[in-house]
């Protein structure tokens, strides 16, 4: 950190991310120093841990939104913008992406019951 070049491949996720995809505490480190230090203190005493938990996203492995075409100059135009609500709200990315919304709550689910159970794993250990 910071992320200074694009495009950003994060492993498990299927697509390439731009900058301004990511979080501004990512691309400009001192915007959110409290942020940064919380994050990065997680793993102060990673080579004292009895356990590391590791989860994946190789189930979350679907898209969820569409991505607007922006001009020279940065900006979004009214007709893009136009264009990706009708394909999100009548077309077949838009039906692939309330599929894949209901497929992410589903495993929600499933991942708050098991972390539910890991805790009560622990406490009872």
């Amino acid at each position: 950190m910071p992320v200074s070049s694009t495009p950003v491949l994060i492993e498990g996720l299927p697509l390439l991310l731009e900058l301004q995809d990511l979080p501004t505490f990512v691309v400009l480190l001192d915007s959110y120093p409290a942020n940064v230090k919380m994050t990065m203190s997680q793993f102060a005493n990673l080579d004292k841990a009895d356990w590391i938990l590791i989860d994946t996203f190789y189930k979350l492995e679907c898209e969820v939104g569409v991505r607007a075409k922006v001009d020279e100059h940065g900006i979004v135009k009214r007709e893009e913008i136009a264009i990706c609500i009708k394909e999100v709200m009548e077309g077949d990315r838009g039906r692939e992406m309330k599929m894949n919304s209901k497929k992410w709550k589903e495993l929600a689910i499933e991942l708050q019951a098991k972390v539910e159970l890991l805790i009560l794993t622990l406490m009872y250990w």
